[in-house]
């Protein structure tokens, strides 16, 4: 995940990609656990496909702001 988040802004440290990339990392694995675990469907969140994708949208627009 690193590369392409530093393709995304080639200016930002090394140190702070890697925090990136390891965070969103975190972010999709959390999610789809809960996914597995059907604890998103308790919680009628929506599907773990849809939580993902918006997980990933908006990181990715903060880290690009």
């Amino acid at each position: 995940m690193e590369e392409p988040l530093r393709q995304l802004d080639s200016q930002r440290a090394e140190k702070e990609v890697r925090l990136a990339s390891h965070a969103l990392w975190s972010d999709i694995h959390g999610v789809c656990i809960l996914g597995l675990s059907g604890s998103l469907e308790k919680a009628n969140a929506g599907s773990t496909a849809a939580i993902a994708e918006s997980l990933v949208s908006n990181c990715l627009a903060g880290y690009t702001r």
